[in-house]
């Protein structure tokens, strides 16, 4: 079906495409069927609204991209863009938290982000059909970019320490738990550190935060002070 957004891809209302969707969902007016995209998508054409095609326009506007998060991770916005605002936009860059199972991918848990020439890469890829096929939505961009000679990296700190979490922090942060088979297999440099250590100074996404925790990191991060 024509001129719908895809639900896997993600989508992006605007306030009045959101107020005219809720609208029209409370009225009973959305046209059936479909699965979600394509109900949503014949539910906001049938008030006018069309999708557009925003990815030309964000490769040529924006440095980094792209970034993807689950709803559940929490992105603290200016640490990462200290870590971006090192690298070079015009270079093909992935970053993330790096598993080297399925021959190396950034999890989708902690994010990752797209440079603006691997944002490039990776629509060419798709509208050439040139991706291998295979694996869950994380795994599947891996193995596209891989294909294309775009790789992950580490993401560490210069102390070693992990700056995107996919897991609990707590299930390393905390000394004495035993080391989570995951990652003791598959993280990238291994070994991965459990304990204080495990943990830059400087995180850029946690994952797995319920939304009570959301109020309680938006609290310490930005509200907590400190008398000295």
């Amino acid at each position: 079906m024509a001129d719908l957004n895809t639900g896997g891809a993600g989508y992006v209302f605007s306030r009045e495409t959101l107020r005219i969707f809720k609208k029209v969902l409370d009225e009973g007016g959305c046209p059936r069927g479909g699965g979600e995209g394509t109900f949503i998508g014949k539910c906001l054409k049938s008030r006018g609204a069309k999708p557009k095609p925003y990815i030309e326009y964000i490769i040529r506007k924006f440095h980094f991209a792209s970034a993807k998060a689950d709803d559940d991770t929490y992105v603290i916005m200016e640490n990462l863009r200290y870590f971006l605002s090192k690298l070079n936009p015009s270079d093909p860059h992935y970053i993330g938290r790096m598993y080297t199972k399925d021959g190396g991918y950034n999890t989708g848990g902690a994010g990752y982000v797209f440079s603006r020439e691997t944002l490039r890469i990776f629509k060419k890829a798709l509208d050439e059909g040139g991706c291998p096929p295979g694996g869950g939505e994380d795994i599947f961009v891996g193995k596209c970019l891989k294909s294309k000679g775009v790789k992950p990296v580490s993401t560490r700190d210069s102390r070693g320490r992990e700056t995107f979490f996919q897991f609990r922090t707590a299930s390393q942060l905390i000394p004495g738990r035993p080391p989570h088979k995951f990652l003791s297999k598959y993280s990238f440099p291994l070994p991965y550190k459990n304990g204080p250590e495990c943990c830059s100074d400087y995180p850029n996404t946690f994952h797995k935060v319920t939304p009570e925790m959301m109020y309680l990191l938006e609290y310490l991060i930005y509200r907590v002070k400190v008398k000295t």
